[in-house]
């Protein structure tokens, strides 16, 4: 599970399920810190069930 911010007004409801396209993941460090930052190209309700 990822926290997403987004710019404007969302178009999905914390917890629901999510649709993302052109994930990148971007390795960031500061100091004695470092984490990992995500961006997406789009991010959106998911229309079908995933196979688990």
């Amino acid at each position: 599970m990822l926290n997403v911010t987004v710019a404007g007004d969302p178009k999905v409801t914390v917890t629901q399920p999510v649709s993302v396209s052109g994930l990148v993941a971007i390795p960031w460090a500061q100091g004695d810190r470092s984490g990992v930052a995500f961006r997406a190209d789009a991010i959106g309700p998911r229309t079908r069930r995933c196979a688990e």
